[in-house]
């Protein structure tokens, strides 16, 4: 059985907010808040950021790129 995009990005979204909203009221203090931020955006940098690094060609950094 396959699964299609179409039906699972509308509710993966819904998930995403009820998931956000539950782990926002577990951690009440702005400290925790602010550290579970922190960390989450150190988490997708660090994932993604040295992926992208190593595949992007010489044309995504060009001002204009050559048309071709």
């Amino acid at each position: 059985m396959g699964l299609q995009g179409r039906y699972v990005f509308p509710v993966m979204g819904a998930f995403y907010v009820c998931f956000s909203y539950y782990l926002m009221r577990l951690f009440r203090r702005d400290s925790f808040r602010l550290g579970l931020a922190i960390a989450a955006a150190f988490v997708f940098v660090a994932s993604d950021f040295p992926f992208f690094l190593y595949h992007a060609t010489r044309n995504w950094f060009a001002i204009l790129p050559p048309f071709f």
